[in-house]
């Protein structure tokens, strides 16, 4: 228990941090959709948004990944206690 005020404070800044990514794609992205959407033959502006859909969907599966929280405790230091010679 002594760890959770940590744990959250960090959950709570790394949750921050998605909320921002996730800001900075989806204004990104809607610079580029209509970009796409301005220039090039009609095929042409199929195909790309053909692939930026593409990469929309893999780029939001990889913020969601990231979004993900995975507690963890790895020790940092192991101590063998002996009292004359026993353990």
């Amino acid at each position: 228990m002594h760890g959770k005020p940590i744990f959250d404070a960090l959950a709570h800044e790394h949750s921050a941090y998605i909320t921002r990514e996730r800001e900075k794609f989806d204004y990104a992205l809607a610079a580029r959709r209509r970009a796409v959407e301005r220039i090039g033959l009609p095929q042409v502006r199929e195909h790309r948004l053909n692939l930026l859909l593409k990469e929309e969907h893999e780029s939001r599966a990889e913020l969601d990944q990231k979004a993900r929280l995975y507690p963890e405790m790895t020790p940092l230091l192991i101590v063998r206690v002996e009292v004359n010679g026993h353990e």
